[in-house]
């Protein structure tokens, strides 16, 4: 009950986090234009809907190149009830860091909540943020 609690109480400063950044760190940020937590917040999007080629679209080329869409749609079939939290974004100029929190609910295992906790490295690619790995945290 305690591993419970303590997920969710990350899962909610890490929504708190990314309310405020998007409320008030995105201000001068126009349609069109991208940043690491625009191309994160789109990452989890795809994740909370199921939309794996949304996630694939924020990968960078290299990313692309050794990650197999397929694999992914299939990995997906078996998670419902997902959700997704960024956190802890550093940038320094063209790369940046973040922190992603994503949790579903597996059927394989009797429906029960699986947490996955992970680091992501972004780049810029054609003017636009990228991510170019992800990692267990």
């Amino acid at each position: 009950m305690w591993v419970a609690i303590v997920i969710l109480v990350v899962l909610l400063l890490g929504g708190g986090g990314t309310t405020y950044f998007l409320l008030h760190g995105q201000s001068s940020i126009l349609p069109g234009q991208s940043s690491p937590m625009v191309t994160l917040q789109k990452f989890c999007d795809g994740w909370n809907k199921s939309n794996v080629q949304e996630m694939y679209d924020t990968f960078s080329s290299s990313m692309k190149a050794i990650t197999n869409l397929t694999e992914m749609q299939n990995s997906f079939k078996m998670q419902k009830d997902r959700d997704c939290a960024v956190s802890d974004v550093q940038q320094n100029g063209s790369q940046a860091t973040a922190t992603m929190t994503g949790m579903y609910t597996d059927s394989a295992i009797d429906n029960m909540w699986a947490p996955v906790r992970m680091r992501a490295a972004l780049m810029q690619e054609n003017g636009q943020w990228k991510i170019d790995a992800i990692q267990n945290a």
